[in-house]
């Protein structure tokens, strides 16, 4: 019950203001971003302590895309930037863009293969 509550309670402030002045794209774009400033900022950096906040940023973003895509189910889609914008506005690579969009492109491709199942078994009917 608690992290039901708190998982709401984060939902909501994600949320609260202005469209414009919401939290979780701009949070997600930021965790999205993080390895890349990681890796290249620092000219000779210690392999070790760069490896290890690599890590854990790449897990904070998978745990926030994963509480996004749990918490948004109806509303997901309207809550992302485009592929494109996401790409040349915010230049994210492409393996954190597919799997931001990863469950939008799951869900059309179940809608799109169940209609053509379904268009195919008519056809099959008519013919005998």
């Amino acid at each position: 019950a608690q992290m039901k509550f708190s998982s709401e309670r984060l939902k909501s402030a994600l949320l609260s203001g202005e469209e414009s002045k919401r939290l979780c794209v701009p949070l997600l774009i930021l965790l999205a971003q993080q390895r890349n400033a990681l890796m290249f900022s620092l000219l000779n950096p210690p392999l070790k302590l760069i490896s290890e906040l690599v890590d854990k940023s790449q897990s904070a973003f998978l745990q926030f895309s994963s509480f996004l895509k749990e918490e948004f189910k109806d509303d997901y889609l309207s809550i992302l930037p485009e592929m494109e914008e996401m790409e040349s506005v915010f230049k994210l690579q492409p393996e954190y863009i597919f799997h931001v969009y990863r469950p939008v492109m799951r869900e059309v491709f179940d809608r799109d293969f169940l209609i053509e199942e379904e268009e195919g078994e008519v056809l099959e009917e008519k013919e005998e």
